[in-house]
């Protein structure tokens, strides 16, 4: 058993008090409803919280330690009936904790480095990612969403960048860090008789460049065994059937993937917002960009739609007047050339029809 550590003698600089941090500045924040963690705090008897490390829409990632074994466990979570298994976060145990408004669920899972949008950043000098590292990061996310959907029948719903997390190369990295927040704590600040922490920017340079992948994050997922309907996904990533609420399947994970394969290979949005909230929230730009790019969908696909809305989908596919000038696949996929780029585009094109 690992010897708990003693309580800081550090002092963390402090947060404004008057200005709202990390979860704070969500409207939806109801402090009651998150159980009030403090770093060097033993949950369980047997976890020692370290530091913050991020937070999300209804939980907050803490790194602790696990005083019964401090150590690299890569080789227990190994699977080797599928090989998307390691690519995908799970779970490794559960436990509650007793809050003001009652339990408190904690999941513990397998600390992980950075979500795949800071790791792109590492690479802000080029602007983006190297095209064969692309590929062996493209082929970690296809075998992990092959997981979900052929195993597991489970829809994803929200592929991002920010759900895409990079492993931690080394033990030794954890170790660093969470010596480093005992000696030199994150700010902090006292707010409604809880202590508001200030999250890891990162865990620091990369040991290693070369980096595995892994999805997390299922507060969105849906069933693949049943009829879904409704909108989802981020707008730039939004599949185009979600939008008139016509149906989704398995194939909402794989537009959201070739979008996202475009923003890292094109250095800039696909779909920036500012080009997607003209006229007004109705999906009439982004479904006039996706027109753009693929053409109109066949007459099938079209007919399913009908009514009121089925003629105001129509109506959005054909205003190519609000799309940017210029746009086209061709011209988005500017860091590959020659053969390689036709490749890449024909991939892209069968992604997303």
């Amino acid at each position: 058993m690992v010897k708990p550590w003693a309580t800081s003698r550090a002092v963390a600089q402090p947060l404004n008090e008057n200005l709202p941090a990390e979860k704070e500045k969500s409207p939806y924040y109801h402090p009651d409803e998150f159980y009030p963690v403090e770093t060097g705090r033993i949950l369980n008897k047997r976890y020692q919280i370290a530091a913050k490390v991020r937070h999300g829409a209804s939980s907050i990632v803490w790194l602790a330690r696990d005083l019964h074994r401090w150590a690299w466990l890569e080789e227990h979570y190994k699977n080797r009936q599928h090989e998307g298994w390691q690519y995908v976060r799970k779970a490794v145990g559960f436990f509650t904790v007793k809050g003001a408004l009652g339990k408190h669920l904690c999941v513990i899972v397998e600390p992980l480095r950075e979500p795949l949008s800071v790791y792109w950043g590492r690479f802000r000098a080029e602007w983006v990612i190297p095209v064969e590292l692309l590929k062996r990061q493209l082929q970690m996310i296809l075998k992990g969403l092959s997981y979900l959907h052929d195993e597991c029948h489970v829809i994803y719903c929200d592929l991002k960048l920010d759900n895409i997390m990079v492993k931690v190369e080394d033990a030794a990295v954890l170790a660093r860090a969470a010596h480093h927040e005992y000696e030199n704590p994150m700010p902090q600040k006292s707010a409604r008789g809880r202590i508001i922490y200030q999250a890891w920017d990162h865990l620091g340079d990369l040991d290693k460049r070369t980096a595995v992948l892994q999805i997390i994050d299922f507060d969105y997922a849906a069933s693949g065994d049943v009829p879904q309907s409704g909108t989802i996904q981020i707008e730039p990533y939004r599949f185009p059937e979600a939008r008139p609420e016509a149906g989704y399947s398995y194939s909402a994970d794989i537009w959201s993937l070739g979008v996202m394969i475009l923003d890292l290979l094109g250095g800039e949005k696909l779909f920036p917002l500012s080009c997607l909230r003209k006229n007004g929230d109705d999906g009439q730009p982004h479904l006039a960009h996706i027109t753009a790019l693929l053409g109109f969908p066949a007459c099938s696909w079209q007919q399913d739609r009908n009514g009121i809305q089925g003629r105001r989908y129509s109506e959005n596919l054909r205003d190519l007047g609000a799309v940017r000038s210029g746009f086209s696949f061709e011209i988005t996929v500017q860091h590959i050339m020659g053969e390689e780029k036709r490749k890449f585009i024909g991939f892209e094109r069968n992604m997303s029809v």
